[in-house]
């Protein structure tokens, strides 16, 4: 199968850790990967704006909360933006129009990545409460057989505001059939200046609800997660695209 990955994509992800309403959708020019439904509108994509998604059984509003991070893969030619949202609306649940309000988040990724070079460019994200997340991005080389040889942006939020992450480790474990099953990451922020508050590692921890959002062309798949974080609990998405 052939396939052109899109130059420019908007990621919308919702839920609450204590709810049955989350899912999150890819759209891009001529095309979506959703795991609620098929979206027809899509308004919004600047920071200080409200973004909409809309379609058949679902609406819903998207308010920027905190402030908006930027990451960049310079190596890879990709740039992302992310960004924490409370979301509201309605959604079609077991035959019944829900109403929605909890946390979600909001990205942006823009960039072509070098297949000859890369592999996969995959995100990684969550969000605890409207205040509290992280992303990550990341490329991985070709040939290349672990997590160890990616090249890694991130950034936590804190109280809404972005703190970079000078360092990123990340596991993943799949099942036989080859899903995800657990996610591990350990992140460490700012240089070893001797400063003692940044000399550990956050560590985060999720399991795969069995919820993805899943296409062949391009093949992306964007499964949701339930994290924890420093005594935490919250929703995430880990985001794969293949190359090739």
């Amino acid at each position: 199968m052939s396939y052109r990955l899109p130059a420019e994509t908007r990621s919308f992800a919702f839920g609450g850790p204590e709810g049955d309403l989350f899912g999150a959708a890819t759209v891009w020019d001529g095309g979506f990967c959703s795991s609620f439904g098929a979206p027809t509108a899509v308004e919004g994509s600047e920071p200080d704006e409200e973004w909409r998604l809309a379609g058949a059984g679902f609406e819903l509003t998207f308010a920027p909360v905190g402030e908006a991070a930027e990451l960049e893969l310079a190596d890879a030619g990709i740039t992302a933006r992310y960004q924490l949202a409370r979301v509201h609306g309605t959604m079609m649940a077991d035959g019944n129009e829900r109403a929605l309000d909890c946390a979600g988040e909001l990205g942006t990724r823009v960039g072509a990545l070098d297949s000859k070079r890369f592999d996969t460019v995959r995100a990684i994200s969550a969000w605890f409460g409207e205040q509290n997340g992280f992303a990550l991005l990341a490329a991985r080389p070709r040939r290349a057989r672990g997590h160890d040889a990616d090249i890694v942006a991130g950034v936590l939020f804190e109280s809404g505001v972005p703190v970079p992450i000078s360092e990123s480790r990340i596991s993943t474990t799949f099942t036989a059939g080859g899903s995800l099953a657990r996610v591990g990451l350990e992140l460490w922020l700012g240089e070893d200046d001797g400063d003692d508050a940044d000399q550990y590692a956050r560590r985060a921890a999720a399991e795969a609800t069995g919820l993805a959002a899943v296409c062949g062309d391009p093949p992306l798949r964007a499964e949701l997660l339930r994290w924890h974080m420093q005594g935490r609990a919250g929703l995430g998405v880990h985001d794969l695209v293949r190359a090739r």
